[in-house]
């Protein structure tokens, strides 16, 4: 099956959001810095021998900023690209078959067999293969013609790692 489909800078968003409340390692990496900045900002104020209560309003009330504040930078920067950041924004053209996953665009081409593709996922706008634990081939279901040509790629693309698996 082929696909021929157009990353955006939204869909590389999306994909970092997706990656960093559904993958084990960045999820927690990123709940360990939403508890510890609190914390750390509650004991430096206490330290300052400030009251319990205000050190600990002004350490959640910080810590809930410079959470914010982080998430907000990391979306700046990825909307911050340029329309053709090339070989991560723009056309590409995406085929599975029983040998793999073939990624083809205007400066590259990759290519994984099925034993390389650690999990096939999906949420309700896209696809992704993972080749990583962080890294994936995302394909944008909007790039189908209709749903029943998006579920049928994803279920092919299962099918085909599953048969590599056994």
């Amino acid at each position: 099956m082929k696909i021929t489909t157009n990353i955006t800078r939204s869909d590389y968003w999306d994909y970092n959001k997706y990656a960093l409340f559904n993958i084990p390692k960045l999820r927690n990496r990123f709940m360990i810095s939403n508890i510890s900045v609190p914390v750390v900002l509650t004991i430096l104020l206490l330290l300052f021998k400030l009251p319990f209560v205000f050190s600990l309003c002004w350490g959640i009330f910080g810590g809930g900023l410079a959470c914010v504040f982080s998430y907000l930078n990391m979306k700046k920067r990825v909307m911050s690209y340029p329309d053709s950041k090339e070989g991560i924004l723009g056309e590409r053209t995406v085929e599975i078959n029983e040998i793999g996953i073939h990624q083809l665009n205007s400066v590259s081409q990759s290519s994984y067999k099925w034993s390389g593709v650690r999990s096939v996922e999906q949420d309700e706008k896209y696809i992704f293969i993972f080749v990583d634990s962080i890294m994936a081939y995302i394909i944008p279901k909007r790039s189908f013609g209709s749903e029943g040509e998006s579920l049928e790629f994803f279920r092919q693309a299962q099918r085909y790692l599953d048969n590599c698996s056994s």
